[in-house]
């Protein structure tokens, strides 16, 4: 396997339209976390919502079905979180040790003011978390980050909506270095 750059935010953040306007054209192979378990998992997943159930198993089904789908990649783009919603809708930061096994080269986190991303969440989905669950989720989601480069000795960039002039052109310059 060759380099694994994670683009991570949370729900809403716009990591799949910044992946799609960048990745794309570059002819990389962009994977979400959730598509990965999705086609990996035993049982279908039906979850309208983004609480998930069985993070912890979760996880390791992405391990797995990462490694299968990388195996001839020279880079691959995943695009995932760092805290996910449990079934009750509480914030759940993943376990530092995940990341490791992912075999993750860098990370690029991409936030937002969380107005804005309940706005999307309720446009796209139908479905709103409240800006106070959101912006602590983008909190943790931040730390957690900071954290897993700093365990992994990995270079983090942090693309911010709200003060980034271009940020499809600061992201394709992170990952051509990978290139």
């Amino acid at each position: 396997m060759g380099h694994v750059i994670f683009i991570a935010g949370i729900h809403g953040v716009g990591k799949s339209t910044l992946c799609k306007s960048v990745i794309d054209p570059m002819g990389v192979k962009h994977l979400t976390a959730s598509e990965i378990i999705k086609k990996y998992r035993q049982v279908q997943i039906e979850n309208k919502t983004k609480y998930a159930a069985n993070i912890d198993e979760n996880q390791i089904i992405l391990i797995e079905g990462l490694h299968q789908e990388s195996l001839d990649e020279a880079v691959i783009v995943l695009d995932g979180h760092f805290a996910l919603l449990n079934e009750q809708g509480d914030i759940i930061a993943i376990d530092t040790t995940i990341f490791s096994q992912l075999s993750l080269s860098a990370i690029a986190l991409i936030i937002d003011e969380p107005a804005k991303i309940e706005e999307r969440l309720l446009s796209r989905d139908g479905k709103g978390y409240g800006v106070n669950r959101l912006s602590k989720m983008q909190d943790i989601e931040f730390q957690q980050a900071k954290e897993v480069a700093h365990v992994l000795d990995i270079p983090l960039l942090t693309i911010d909506f709200r003060t980034e002039e271009d940020p499809s052109s600061t992201l394709a310059k992170f990952l051509s270095t990978y290139m």
